[in-house]
Order: C-alpha cells, then sequence, then structure tokens
C-alpha cells in the first residue's frame, strides 16, 4: 500500500479512486475468505451499497452547485440592482430638467401674453 503522502500529492479525485480500489481489494479478500452464506449476503446488498454511495456523491455535488448558483444570482442581483439604480437617477435627472424647462416655457408663454396684452392696449 503507498504511503499517505504519495496518495496527498495526486489531485483529490484519483487518490480518493486509488483509496476506493484498495479497500475493495481488502473487502474482496474477506468476502473470498468467509463462508459462502456470507457471500451471498454481501453481494446482494453491493448494489444498494453503491447506489446509496453514488446518491452522496451526487448529493455533494448537487450542494456545490447549489451553492454557486446561490452565489451567481446575488451577483446577478447586485448588478440589476445597479442597474436599476442608475435608471432611476437618470428619469429623476430627466424630470427634474423636464420640469425646469415647463417652468422655462410657462414663464415665456406668460411673458408673450403679457406684452401681447400690453400692444393690444397700446393699439387701441
Amino acid at each position: 500500500m503507498p504511503s499517505l503522502h504519495h496518495i496527498a500529492g495526486l489531485p483529490h479525485y484519483i487518490a480518493g479512486l486509488k483509496i476506493v480500489a484498495y479497500a475493495g481489494g481488502i473487502v474482496g479478500a474477506i468476502i473470498w475468505a468467509l463462508d459462502p452464506t456470507i457471500k451471498v449476503a454481501l453481494i446482494v446488498s453491493v448494489p444498494a451499497t453503491i447506489a446509496s454511495v453514488g446518491t452522496l456523491i451526487l448529493g455533494f455535488l448537487n450542494r456545490s452547485d447549489a451553492k454557486r448558483s446561490l452565489a451567481n444570482q446575488d451577483l446577478m442581483k447586485r448588478s440589476v440592482d445597479g442597474i436599476n439604480t442608475r435608471l432611476e437617477d437618470k428619469n429623476r435627472d430627466l424630470g427634474v430638467r423636464l420640469a425646469d424647462k415647463s417652468e422655462e416655457a410657462a414663464h415665456a408663454a406668460g411673458r408673450r401674453e403679457g406684452s401681447e396684452a400690453e400692444r393690444d392696449k397700446d393699439q387701441k
């Protein structure tokens, strides 16, 4: 059996596969030496064990994927919030400018009406 230092130097999934292979070999040797009725019971239970280990692995993968998804959603939410804030500020500025222009137009219209009224009064 290789040293833990040798296994630790490998990527984690290869090290995990080696550990599973060595453990499987040890379990296989024990099963070979056991009583035939125990062999049958172990052979029957192996598929369920493999399925449950697969389910656990998929659960861990799904959990890490869900964490990444939540992180991405948070990042998108902040990005959208920033865009919405900029749009609100821009619209608020446009509203203020429109109100100023409306006041100027109303003032100009009032001055025009006033000058027209004076002109009409002078003509009479």
